[in-house]
């Protein structure tokens, strides 16, 4: 892994515009700033050349790709603004000695908090509650709401987000089942959970939240038998990414009433390849049937559109790169073995 320098400033291509000003100003204390004509692979590959430093958005495709890293020769960091590297060539960025990076904890906070409000407005009802009240209806006698405090709460997936999930939950007091391929027993007691397999945690949660990334091995990770072995009064939260479920069996199983389902991601999700920010360019097909079921709330991925994003993935990557060049190493620098298990995206 390349290491920082700390005699003289870095120069730095940025590859989307800096949102933040003050970090900005930040950045040019120790780096002189280059902003790269786009994120297509040409407009990189004329930008990168004498740059030790590379800051991309993500993008759909993939934009560090191999030519640029050779025309980037002089390249020692690279650093991604949201959550993963899945839109640069990784592999071949770790075998040249680069030092790979993301701004994945910086985000997580508020995505824990998005999963943590569509499971209270789940349990409560509140979106079907405010509709009928602005619709002027009768108050009509609409059956019980419940509580979260003291109930079964499953988490699929134990990274970054599902970690501030769970310090979240604790007020509440719920009992956490957690799965992972990875979950060490200590690793549990230390966070307080249980580790348990998938068919256990699908049949005995009454909330189930995926917070899994995407890989080859979890696309589609329930499926319609999975989906089978959700009790009848369980709540289905999914803000991690669409295509962990059979879009089509859980659209089936919805339509049957056989669970509740708070879903800000969906299995297809159309993409705008010149967004600035990924988060701000999905959505779901304008006749999807989950668009008609009341035991469905849907939110346009919205987990990630916080204000205080913008300002904590700023801050959280200019320090990557402080680190850096004063020759300490970053705190997310990516490892060859966490390629192997980090998502896609």
């Amino acid at each position: 892994m390349a290491t920082g320098r700390t005699h003289k400033k870095m120069k730095v291509v940025v590859a989307c515009p800096i949102a933040v000003s003050r970090e900005e100003d930040r950045l040019r204390s120790f780096a002189d700033i280059a902003f790269a004509g786009g994120t297509d692979e040409e407009n990189l590959i004329k930008s990168v050349g004498g740059a030790e430093g590379l800051i991309v958005p993500w993008t759909s495709n993939e934009a560090v790709t191999r030519r640029v890293l050779d025309a980037g020769s002089a390249l020692k960091i690279i650093g991604t603004t949201y959550g993963g590297v899945g839109n640069t060539a990784a592999a071949e960025i770790l075998r040249r000695g680069i030092t790979l990076v993301h701004t994945g904890p910086s985000r997580s906070l508020s995505i824990a908090e998005f999963t943590l409000a569509l499971i209270l407005a789940s349990l409560m009802d509140i979106p079907r509650l405010h509709l009928s009240m602005r619709m002027n209806r009768d108050w009509p006698n609409y059956g019980k709401t419940r509580n979260l405090s003291r109930r079964r709460v499953g988490i699929i997936g134990v990274g970054l987000i599902a970690r501030d999930l769970i310090k979240l939950l604790k007020p509440f007091e719920c009992e956490i089942y957690a799965y992972s391929r990875h979950l060490l027993q200590t690793e549990a007691e230390k966070l307080g959970v249980t580790g348990v397999g998938l068919k256990k945690l699908l049949r005995e949660c009454e909330i189930i939240c995926l917070c899994q990334a995407l890989t080859r091995e979890t696309c589609q990770m329930l499926g319609t038998k999975e989906l089978g072995l959700i009790r009848k009064d369980a709540i289905l939260v999914n803000t991690a990414r669409g295509k962990l479920i059979d879009c089509q069996a859980l659209t089936e199983c919805l339509k049957a009433g056989k669970f509740k389902a708070a879903l800000d991601v969906f299995g297809t999700e159309p993409e705008d390849k010149d967004a600035d920010d990924y988060e701000l360019s999905l959505g779901l097909s304008r006749d999807s049937e989950l668009r008609g079921l009341e035991n469905v709330i849907l939110t346009p991925h919205a987990a990630c559109r916080a204000v205080e994003m913008d300002t904590r993935r700023w801050e959280f990557i200019v320090e990557e790169f402080r680190l850096f060049q004063s020759g300490k190493k970053p705190r997310t620098s990516v490892t060859m073995g966490e390629l192997k298990w980090m998502g896609r995206d």
